[in-house]
């Protein structure tokens, strides 16, 4: 994994060969301003309208030029939508994207959340989930493993988790025992925190899956370079992105 700088915007790169790339984006350079200050590709946050979209013509222009961006209205759900369905439309409801499609850039956006874009091993599918606590408790890595699984073997799957907060800046309720094991949790001064991170790494570990890569990068800490939504409420959003050439 590098970071790649190019028309004065930065993003980190998983991977990038003759058949596909992968990546998340980061706050350096665009065109917001504020709170929102950066290269803010979230439709659904209430920073300019016109700047998110200069920004997000900026971003996919620079990393994926004359790829179609497809993109979904996230609900933090288990749903994941094949770009394939005939009753598929860009933004509708949803949390995960499958194609085997060519020049089609899966896209998730985050903030501290997770997210996880996987491809097999002869790049012939690509797919991209969307992590928050909720999608992740109700099965969407798993639900995405069996999507992929119509297309490939188990041990030919590859997955990347991008930047999201880690347990130590993850404060939750006492009502977040019951919906994880406790080896996911951390206590401090009387505080409890979840280590989603963990979760979803074993999540897939477990499945037994080709490879599993972790970029280890703490949103919370790395606010020159990455949105938080729980270090400043109101915030922009990276994308994590995924495409077959």
């Amino acid at each position: 994994m590098d970071f790649i700088s190019k028309n004065n915007i930065k993003w980190l790169s998983y991977f990038n060969n003759s058949n596909a790339f992968a990546g998340v984006s980061t706050k350096t350079g665009g065109f917001s301003t504020g709170n929102y200050e950066g290269l803010n590709v979230g439709l659904n946050t209430a920073d300019d309208k016109t700047i998110i979209q200069k920004n997000r013509e900026l971003l996919f222009t620079t990393v994926a030029p004359q790829m179609e961006v497809i993109h979904l209205n996230q609900t933090h759900s288990n749903i994941i939508h094949n770009t394939q369905d005939s009753s598929f439309i860009i933004f509708c409801d949803g949390d995960g994207l499958i194609t085997t499609e060519r020049n089609k850039l899966l896209c998730i956006t985050l903030a501290d959340c997770g997210s996880v874009v996987f491809h097999d091993e002869d790049f012939t599918v690509a797919c991209a989930i969307h992590c928050g606590w909720k999608g992740t408790q109700s099965g969407i890595i798993q639900a995405a493993i069996n999507e992929l699984l119509k297309y490939t073997e188990l041990d030919k799957i590859h997955a990347y988790v991008g930047p999201m907060i880690r347990c130590s800046n993850y404060e939750v309720g006492k009502e977040f025992l019951g919906y994880f094991g406790s080896e996911h949790f951390k206590e401090s001064n009387g505080k409890l925190f979840l280590d989603l991170n963990n979760v979803i790494l074993t999540t897939l570990m477990r499945a037994n899956i080709g490879s599993v890569i972790d970029c280890g990068i703490d949103t919370y800490l790395s606010p020159e370079t990455f949105y938080s939504h729980r270090l400043n409420n109101t915030t922009g959003r990276m994308c994590a992105f995924i495409g077959l050439k």
